[in-house]
């Protein structure tokens, strides 16, 4: 299941994704995806306005700079919700 992993390096493993509110909260925003061959990352869209912390561990998955705290999902756990 998905797990939040949040900028201050806590995670929440199992986290119930389900719907879009879900998603908004776990990121603190509107929801942006980041592809990775992997994962998909959902990251808050005006993060980088807001100056939210880096988001170092995401940062390191996706190979560039993530702010916030940011919900990490496999692309089938995507692709069932859209």
């Amino acid at each position: 299941m998905a797990r939040i992993i949040k900028a201050d390096g806590r995670t929440i493993n199992e986290y119930d994704y389900t719907g879009l509110e879900a998603k908004q909260k776990a990121v603190g925003g509107w929801i942006e995806p980041v592809y990775t061959s992997d994962w998909v990352i959902l990251v808050n869209e005006e993060g980088h306005l807001e100056n939210l912390p880096m988001n170092l561990e995401v940062s390191a998955m996706c190979g560039r700079v993530i702010v916030g705290d940011c919900l990490v999902m496999t692309h089938k756990e995507w692709s069932s919700e859209n």
